[in-house]
């Protein structure tokens, strides 16, 4: 198995990203691209009362009516009679901001003559980027524009008439979505601006409205949903064929070592032939089966490896057209996902309790849930049994289940979520009768290689100063992954046209198909100077996180909705959790109880 940086990166994101919806459970403050500053309240022991909520509800999805429910919890027994009422608000938020170059600047990497000593072969050169970071953060040679588009926004009163939360209650309410299709919300990893930059992210935002008894209203975040898509018609299968050249993704960042070891003059140029069974339209769930016929030119590398995989991209559109309308030719192909795999995570993970990354909550204390790394599985020729892959025979037939939770092909307002056959191919060195001895002798002195297995000298021998001598090359091939086909009843629209109908918020458990208002999109524009802070301005030392502008900053805040209601389905399947009574509240005291397996 072999793992690609951004793919690496993305699986760290899964950690990380939960985490940074735990770190906040309560944000009072105002909502909009307009307050760059959140009022984060005095802390809990000085305030006269605060409360915590939460949602657990179904994904949302076109033409559907989704179940879900509202818990809310006090943070002192005292302030079990100071709320007064709570409305349930969603919203559809998205947001897109970009960094380019004014029309005419050109940047240098200024290096300074310095050699290291004798025997450091990693790195021979001294770069002194003093001069790099001050022309990066000049705002006189940058445009920057952020901006945030409010799609959409419902609200129900939940809870009236000073509720009793001497406990926790939990009520229901539904949310009924009209016959439109509405992007996905993806979990985008946030990338680090370097020269160039482009980011956009949407969220599906749940917030409490709380009113309290001495007049305070506090916005709460309460957690974050998704929208399924749907699609009509099957795809057509038939075979189709591509030629992908392989290139390196990072052969514009300085490796002296890889240079030592693999000469670019000396590389070859590999070329793949793909044939895809069935066409490179996919539905998710399907069977992707195919063959990658390997060519070389030139030079005396050969391959070790090819591995194949599906992967989701992200194109920030709406960013790259403002950016070259400015005059920066240059800038949809550096922050395009050919040239930022080596440097970031261009991809995300699609929100959907269904994913690997979730599997261990819903284990049993006897299962041991495999545990997926990194999130785009990549079947590898050596993977394959009976493998003839070789450079005498350089063929792949490859096949593989496209996971059910894989994100879509979508277009949003300022992104579109792109997919792409992804092909990882591992070059190496030419090898000599000479290295095959001296890799029999290394395999009988390593202690972790079993007999008979060869030792990586690429990545493994001698250590450490040529542990870098290994590249990874990246050839692609488009596809589009649609969902799988839902029977909706009416013709489904994309949000993107103009006049149509948006969701409703609903208290109780409303199961009639609500009359539903038009949308109304407002859009914001961040003030330059909050924009410049974040993207421009360095940040020299600790800098508190709250302190930096980011409009998009609470769009994970709270916990993911879905995963709840299936830890709630789930646990009533297991006669965990009693059902719920008719009303949708439960008990007193009730909510109190311990999660167990």
């Amino acid at each position: 198995m072999r793992f690609f940086l951004p793919q690496v990166l993305s699986a760290v994101a899964i950690f990380l990203l939960p985490l940074a919806a735990q770190l906040v459970s309560l944000t009072p403050g105002a909502h909009g691209i307009e307050s760059s500053k959140a009022d984060t309240g005095t802390k809990q022991n000085d305030s006269p009362c605060n409360a915590q909520a939460w949602i657990r509800a179904e994904d949302l999805s076109p033409n559907h009516i989704s179940e879900g429910e509202l818990r809310v919890k006090v943070s002192r027994p005292e302030c079990a009679h100071q709320v007064v009422s709570v409305v349930l608000r969603l919203q559809l938020k998205e947001f897109s901001d970009f960094v380019s170059l004014k029309n005419g600047v050109v940047l240098q990497w200024q290096a300074v003559n310095e050699t290291k000593p004798p025997g450091d072969v990693v790195h021979e050169v001294v770069y002194d980027s003093r001069s790099y970071a001050e022309v990066t953060s000049d705002p006189n040679l940058w445009n920057v524009q952020a901006q945030e588009r409010l799609a959409w926004t419902t609200e129900a009163t939940l809870l009236d008439h000073l509720p009793d939360l001497t406990h926790p209650i939990v009520t229901p309410f539904t949310v009924s979505v009209p016959a439109v299709n509405y992007p996905p919300g993806d979990e985008r990893v946030r990338v680090v601006r370097r020269t160039r930059h482009s980011w956009g992210d949407l969220s599906y935002e749940y917030t409490a409205i709380m009113t309290f008894t001495d007049g305070r209203t506090v916005n709460v975040p309460a957690g974050h949903t998704t929208f399924v898509p749907a699609d009509h018609a099957n795809p057509t299968k038939m075979p189709s064929s591509w030629n992908a050249t392989f290139k390196d993704p990072c052969d514009d960042i300085l490796n002296r070592e890889l240079d030592r070891c693999l000469p670019k003059d000396e590389r070859s140029e590999f070329v793949a032939e793909v044939t895809l069974d069935e066409g490179n339209v996919i539905q998710k769930g399907s069977l992707l089966k195919g063959r990658v016929t390997v060519h070389s030119t030139h030079g005396s590398t050969t391959v070790s490896g090819i591995s194949a995989g599906v992967w989701t991209a992200y194109r920030d559109h709406w960013a790259q057209a403002r950016a070259a309308a400015a005059g920066d030719a240059g800038f949809v192909e550096t922050t395009s996902f050919s040239q930022q795999r080596c440097r970031t995570a261009i991809g995300g993970r699609p929100l959907n309790a269904d994913t690997p990354s979730y599997a261990r909550i819903f284990a049993r204390q006897s299962e041991f849930p495999e545990w997926r790394f990194p999130p785009v599985i990549l079947v590898s020729s050596d993977d394959t049994q009976n493998n003839t892959f070789t450079p005498e025979h350089p063929h792949f037939d490859f096949e593989f289940h496209v996971p059910n939770h894989n994100s879509v092909d979508f277009t949003s307002y300022y992104s579109s979520a792109e997919n792409q056959l992804l092909l990882n191919l591992d070059p190496r060195p030419p090898r000599t009768a000479a290295d095959e001895a001296a890799a029999t002798e290394e395999r009988l002195w390593d202690s972790t290689t079993p007999v008979g297995h060869p030792v990586d000298f690429a990545t493994r021998k001698p250590p450490p100063k040529s542990r870098r001598c290994v590249m990874t090359l990246v050839a692609t091939v488009p596809v589009t992954l649609v969902g799988s086909a839902i029977p909706t009843g009416n013709p489904v629209a994309h949000y993107l046209t103009t006049g149509l109908p948006v969701p409703v918020i609903r208290s109780g458990l409303e199961i009639e198909v609500a009359e539903f208002p038009l949308a109304d999109p407002v859009v914001y524009d961040e003030p330059v100077g909050d924009t410049v802070a974040r993207l421009l301005e360095p940040h020299p030392g600790p800098r508190k996180w709250k302190d930096i502008p980011d409009p998009s900053k609470g769009y994970r805040w709270g916990h993911y909705a879905g995963l709840l209601w299936k830890k709630k389905v789930v646990a009533e399947e297991r006669g965990i959790l009693k059902q719920l009574r008719a009303e949708g509240v439960e008990p007193q005291g009730e909510a109190q109880q311990p999660w167990s397996n």
